[in-house]
């Protein structure tokens, strides 16, 4: 059986590597003609921070924000179990039943949670990357360093196969 500092690293390297493929992948959609944005959207909306600097589209912009919406309770949600797992593990070293058994099972407890919220915000990141042109994508592989595709993925967005509608276009 593994030691915990080796479970613990295990799971933060998967998330690590969860929140890295969105960055690393490579598709073509077009975005229907809509001009270029250089702000952030309308209301102050908070972007994920990979996005400022890609001259995001109005189009762009609000499915983002579709995305972000939707996923939102669902993020709070796990990141509500997360804390409160991390808060009784906190209360168990102090307290007087403590028992390596009992971390054990709360600090399994609390990586699989944080793998769920890494779950969440990779498949939320990879929607908002399914959305990007070749271009903004392109910017962002230079950004991370990563390695250039060999070839482009079928589009998949507004103008691909059309599996993304454009609420404008």
């Amino acid at each position: 059986m593994e030691n915990l500092p080796n479970r613990i690293w295990r799971h933060a390297m998967i998330a690590g590597l969860l929140l890295v493929i969105p960055v690393l992948a490579n598709a073509n959609p077009g975005m229907c003609g809509m001009p270029e944005r250089h702000g952030p959207p309308p209301g102050g909306e908070v972007l994920p921070a990979y996005l400022p600097g890609l001259k995001l589209s109005d189009a762009q912009f609000d499915w983002v924000f579709d995305i972000l919406h939707a996923q939102a309770p669902t993020l709070r949600q796990k990141r509500k179990a997360l804390g409160k797992l991390e808060g009784e593990l906190h209360t168990l070293t102090a307290a007087p039943d403590y028992s390596e058994a009992k971390v054990k099972s709360l600090a399994d407890a609390v990586g699989k949670a944080m793998i769920e919220v890494t779950l969440v915000r990779a498949q939320t990141d990879r929607q908002i990357y399914d959305i990007l042109t070749s271009e903004q994508r392109k910017q962002l592989r230079e950004r991370a360093g990563g390695p250039r595709p060999l070839a482009e993925e079928p589009a998949r967005g507004p103008g691909g196969d059309g599996q993304m509608p454009s609420p404008r276009c």
